[in-house]
């Protein structure tokens, strides 16, 4: 498209001087409340906006008998069927996107007093992790209370974001996303910490996260309210979707009590972690034995080059 040459006509209706190519059409404008905290990213926006593509998909199905009818009669029925399939698809991946795009953006765009997740996650991970002796309370009691806060406030500000017009089932995809987001992030301080974290910092962590997790699924009480069935965030098919349940934090947690060869076996069953809690997991497992490591990294190189093959 960029190198298209446009008439000069379309010169005068786009405000530049010609001759003009077909790169003026991509250059997009930025949209100011994408990253303003006081609209909430422009939470209503997206999610209005990809909900009206539903919508309008809806409204044609209504009205699929009449559409017929303006199509030849011939294979008329076949050719819609197969638009609708593939527009209903593109509608729900374009709306899984949005929502966890509006979700990650939510958390980790910072406001006025407030600290970011990934902020969050990059002070708690810098605390002293190698104590053993974690019964005067957990280092990050502090940065938990202010994460928690930060959810409390989402969870007032969300539903009268853009006056209220985020449709009810929407808000709850994007809290479910949050979660998912906040659990993933949870998983990554674990992977930072690296070697120095003991088994009672690993503990520690673990009931930590647990309140977390509370905080967020009480928000989310609403759920329990008569409406219609909660749709799985993925298909209980999809290959990620382990990822966007919470066993996935706490399985990588519990990976890090086994023994070395155990962890690798471990690493080899779970292809969907990133690659960096993998790192990460296998360098804590083998701690000071360099020869283990790296033959271990050999190891699970090789297996991964093979699984990615074979899924290709």
């Amino acid at each position: 498209m960029a190198s298209l040459s446009l008439p000069d006509s379309c010169a005068e209706l786009l405000n530049v001087q010609p001759p003009v190519t077909g790169a003026v059409l991509l250059h997009v404008t930025p949209f100011a409340k994408l990253t303003s905290p006081s609209s909430l990213c422009g939470l209503s926006e997206r999610c209005v906006g990809v909900e009206s593509a539903s919508s309008l998909l809806g409204d044609l199905r209504s009205v699929q008998k009449t559409l017929l009818q303006l199509l030849p009669q011939m294979e008329a029925q076949e050719v819609a069927d197969r638009f609708f399939a593939h527009q209903e698809l593109v509608a729900a991946q374009l709306r899984t996107f949005v929502c966890v795009c509006a979700a990650r953006d939510v958390l980790e765009v910072p406001e006025l007093g407030k600290v970011s997740l990934e902020h969050f996650s990059d002070t708690v991970q810098a605390l002293r992790w190698e104590a053993k002796d974690f019964s005067q309370g957990s280092p990050a009691a502090q940065y938990l209370q202010q994460l928690r806060s930060q959810i409390d406030e989402l969870a007032r500000r969300i539903p009268c974001a853009g006056g209220g017009s985020i449709p009810y089932a929407t808000q709850r995809t994007v809290w479910r996303w949050m979660e998912v987001r906040i659990m993933h992030e949870c998983a990554e301080v674990v992977a930072k910490i690296g070697r120095k974290k003991s088994q009672e910092a690993i503990q520690c962590l673990a009931d930590d996260f647990q309140v977390i997790r509370n905080a967020v699924q009480e928000i989310q009480s609403f759920n329990t309210l008569e409406g219609p069935e909660e749709v799985p965030l993925l298909h209980p098919d999809h290959p990620m979707a382990h990822t966007v349940q919470w066993s996935y934090l706490t399985e990588y947690i519990e990976a890090h009590g086994f023994a070395a060869n155990d962890g690798l076996n471990w690493c080899k069953r779970q292809p969907y972690y990133p690659l960096r809690l993998h790192k990460s997991l296998i360098d804590y497992l083998h701690g000071n034995n360099p020869k283990g490591l790296r033959n271990t990294q050999v190891d699970f190189a090789e297996f991964l080059e093979k699984f990615m093959n074979e899924t290709n």
